[in-house]
């Protein structure tokens, strides 16, 4: 008698399993992409048997290395095939991985089966996924390789799959936030005692918040402004309004992007120079040390994306100045920093007022030549004493970039000449 095919064997052996299988119903997915789904029932069955119908029903390379002689009763609906076998081989001392030069042939063997994978990162920097996956799974070895960003990981194949499921959960694509600042130096008027009243600053415009808190430094209290405006603003407009009847001045104007949870620094200004000690060495010559400050516009936000577009912001602003070399060349610092935490909606600018500094500056008038005569010159010159007032605005506007086509140097530059073109 003539050998049975295998395939033949495979359909005669799901007949012969029909009093233990009850097909449902089977369900090929209507996009391409998907895998086959199908829903079945097995009832008292072999678990070898089992592999064999859904290597059959799913037109899959299955291979069985070692004797397995369990049965069981288990529900497969709606499941491709990984998740099938998942079920399936739950609890049997077995598992499966997938071999071939093109991942083609899903093989079932022993649970304890030593192997190593290779686990290319796309999101993720493999040197830091090594500590955290060593912590969460114990009987692997885990090594990263630089070049190619990936994760070797060598061990039991149950204890693989498990880092190979943790892989598959951490490295994902991350939102991209986009942080565009203005920093903004008012001169204040007589009227603007507290500073400027942030319910005027925009036509039009709702707040979500309107936080005032006041602190002293010791000598005085000092009043911070911390507000959420809805939707953009023209920052442009908005220093034309402040100049009708203040002075008003745009020190910076930064723009960048930063992955979610990881903080974005800007710094404008320059770092001064000071001595900070001198080193006499063996051969009797002075060396000096010198330190740096870092003095300017600095601006330090550090964004978490949450769920409905809302973003959580860690804010650190500053505006400092060199006052003068106070003790030993070192320089006085004259400094308006704040920092705070906020939750805005994606678009929505985050104002923050209220960093004000009191200015002393001495003019002096003098007629031409006289006034420069020693003593007698003081009855040709007066100086005159002027006091001002200023205060540091910042306004901060998050946008969440999903996509990452939205980054494309291209429509950048072309976002870039539709501005120049509006203002012509």
């Amino acid at each position: 008698m003539d050998r049975i095919p295998a395939r033949l064997h495979t359909l005669i052996l799901a007949a012969l399993l029909t009093p233990a299988l009850a097909i449902a119903q089977s369900d090929l997915q209507s996009d391409p992409q998907s895998q086959l789904q199908y829903d079945m029932e097995f009832r008292d069955a072999r678990v070898d048997d089992i592999l064999r119908v859904l290597a059959e029903r799913y037109d899959a390379n299955l291979a069985i290395s070692g004797r397995i002689d369990a049965t069981t009763t288990v529900n497969l609906r709606g499941m491709d095939l990984e998740s099938a076998l998942d079920v399936l081989l739950e609890g049997s001392g077995f598992t499966w991985r997938r071999e071939g030069r093109e991942r083609d042939v899903v093989r079932v063997l022993s649970r304890t089966t030593p192997v190593t994978e290779v686990y290319p990162l796309s999101y993720t920097n493999a040197a830091e996924l090594v500590q955290v996956i060593a912590a969460q799974v114990a009987g692997v070895t885990v090594n990263a390789e630089a070049h190619s960003n990936s994760l070797i990981v060598s061990g039991p194949l149950a204890a693989v799959r498990e880092v190979a499921w943790l892989i598959d959960s951490v490295d994902r694509y991350r939102s991209q936030v986009s942080i565009r600042a203005e920093m903004v130096e008012v001169t204040l008027g007589q009227e603007d005692v507290r500073g400027v009243d942030l319910t005027t600053l925009f036509s039009g415009g709702e707040f979500d918040a309107d936080l005032n808190t006041s602190f002293s430094d010791g000598n005085e209290n000092v009043n911070l402004n911390v507000a959420t405006v809805q939707g953009d603003f023209d920052i442009r407009g908005l220093l034309a309004v402040l100049r009708e009847d203040r002075e008003a001045h745009l020190l910076s104007s930064p723009e960048i992007t930063t992955l979610d949870n990881q903080p974005a620094k800007v710094h404008v200004g320059e770092r001064v120079p000071y001595q900070r000690a001198t080193v006499e060495t063996q051969t009797g010559a002075t060396l000096a040390e010198v330190e740096f400050i870092d003095v300017g516009v600095k601006l330090d936000v550090t964004p978490t994306v949450s769920a409905d577009d809302m973003l959580y912001l860690q804010i650190h602003s500053e505006v400092s100045e060199v006052l003068d070399q106070s003790v030993q060349n070192v320089p006085r610092i004259g400094t308006r920093e704040a920092d705070t935490r906020v939750l805005v909606r994606h678009g929505d600018t985050v104002v923050i007022g209220g960093l004000m500094k009191d200015n002393v500056n001495t003019v002096t008038r003098k007629v031409p030549i006289l006034g420069d005569i020693p003593l007698l010159g003081m009855l040709f010159r007066r100086d005159a004493v002027q006091k001002t007032k200023t205060e540091f605005l910042v306004f901060i506007r998050p946008l969440i970039l999903d996509d990452p086509s939205e980054m494309r140097a291209d429509r950048r530059a072309q976002r870039l000449r539709d501005e120049v073109v509006g203002d012509r």
